[in-house]
């Protein structure tokens, strides 16, 4: 098992446990958790072994095919990620609501020219195997890796394999309603818009805090950071290298309000418009442990503020 990652080493020898213990239905668990990550396992009279499954093959982000210099070929790249970041063990709800998710999106999108990109943060198991088995449908592709990276990172390797003038961060908690695409894609019209979604904020009179601001009924309104749970990026800011992630960021929250610093810095417009969207639970909010929800939010922001104090200052004392 020398190529094996330590994580599937340590389900392997914890299903070994359960099996001398004669728990086959937690065995079988980490079992089909091992065949998500991409591996599968054989029991001989030496103990069990594993080995990369043919089903499909992990990769390490080094891997991943760079396409940012080749043209668009969609106008938009729907990215879902599925992460279980500070998690012991693999959430039942993360495909239930990628699957509640990628139905709006194949039942909204359908007129439109697009791509939908999947990232298996290292989380294997069922989530997995949902990611191979959407993959095997037209317009879907899926990457696994081997092993989970930070959140920015992630992004960063979909932005990387996506080939859309759009890409669209879609959290896995969000359904579309309506026509998001073709919305959008008209709010992009507008060469100056540079990110775009249906959630925002506005700094506070201070830069400790940020309050929410809601869409206008019509049009667009300018804001100071677009939230990521439904967020349209303009590739061609990654194309020129205009615009690049920040993978310091390895927890979800505040890495969108970097971005929307970024996307201003390059001279492009940050803007909220009211697309047919419904934000059901964040489960990385909600589902995280709050003691590593607190100290991974202390982080990010502490780093946001490093980066970007000066624009924030002058953007709050304008309230």
């Amino acid at each position: 098992m020398a190529d094996i990652p330590d994580r599937v080493r340590k389900w392997v020898a914890a299903r070994e446990q359960h099996r001398r213990h004669g728990d086959f239905s937690a065995a079988d668990a980490l079992r089909q958790r091992i065949a998500g990550a991409g591996y599968e396992v054989t029991d001989t009279p030496d103990g069990p072994v594993a080995a990369a499954a043919r089903r499909w093959q992990p990769v390490a982000p080094g891997d991943v095919a760079n396409r940012l210099d080749a043209e668009a070929e969609h106008d938009l790249s729907v990215l879902l990620l599925l992460d279980a970041y500070g998690l012991e063990a693999e959430p039942a709800w993360l495909v239930e609501d990628a699957t509640r998710c990628l139905a709006s999106v194949l039942e909204h999108l359908g007129p439109h020219r697009f791509e939908l990109c999947i990232l298996d943060n290292g989380v294997g198991g069922a989530a997995g195997a949902w990611a191979a088995d959407a993959a095997r449908n037209p317009g879907i592709s899926a990457l696994h890796l081997g092993e989970p990276v930070g959140f920015n990172t992630a992004r960063a390797l979909q932005h990387q394999a996506a080939t859309g003038r759009v890409l669209l961060w879609l959290d896995t908690g969000v359904t579309l309603n309506g026509d998001v695409a073709g919305r959008l894609l008209d709010v992009f019209g507008d060469p100056e818009v540079g990110l775009a979604g249906r959630w925002g904020a506005d700094l506070s009179a201070t830069v400790s805090e940020f309050t929410a601001v809601e869409p206008p009924a019509t049009g667009l309104t300018d804001v100071h950071a677009v939230w990521g749970y439904l967020l349209g990026l303009r590739r061609e800011l990654l194309r020129s290298g205009a615009v690049a992630l920040d993978q310091g960021f390895a927890f979800y929250r505040n890495a969108d309000a970097d971005l929307s610093f970024r996307v201003r810095a390059a001279g492009a417009r940050t803007v909220l418009t009211d697309l047919p969207a419904m934000q059901h639970v964040h489960r990385g909010f909600s589902e995280t442990p709050a003691a590593t929800v607190e100290r991974e939010s202390r982080r990010n922001y502490q780093r946001l503020l490093e980066g970007w104090r000066g624009q924030m200052q002058t953007l709050a004392a304008g309230r």
